[in-house]
């Protein structure tokens, strides 16, 4: 891996999150200097690797497009959490009021 980007639970650099986020509570967040751990554990393990810190999953999604494009692709490995996989996938396929109505109307 040449590329490793790590963030906190903290979804937008707005503020805002989902409804159904646990982003607000703060039992569910990291901070900076426990990415900075993370990243000094990394390093050891792959001392090649280019380590990235992002304070938003927003952040670590727009930072990973950039990178791609700039190499002509790559793939992406998102891990973690069921609130950091959650929030990215909420991202990268948000739901629409279209979306809601189907799954109400059952379509």
């Amino acid at each position: 891996m040449h590329h490793i980007i790590f963030s906190t639970y903290n979804e937008r650099a707005d503020g805002t999150f989902r409804i159904d986020s646990q982003s607000s509570n703060p039992k569910f967040n990291c901070s900076m200097s426990l990415l900075d751990d993370y990243a000094s554990f990394w390093k050891g393990f792959d001392p090649e690797a280019q380590i990235h810190l992002d304070p938003t999953i927003e952040g670590a999604l727009h930072r990973a497009r950039t990178l791609g494009d700039r190499g002509h692709g790559m793939q992406t490995f998102v891990t973690g959490s069921l609130h950091l996989v959650g929030g990215a996938l909420s991202l990268l396929h948000p739901v629409t009021v279209d979306d809601t109505q189907s799954l109400a109307d059952g379509t």
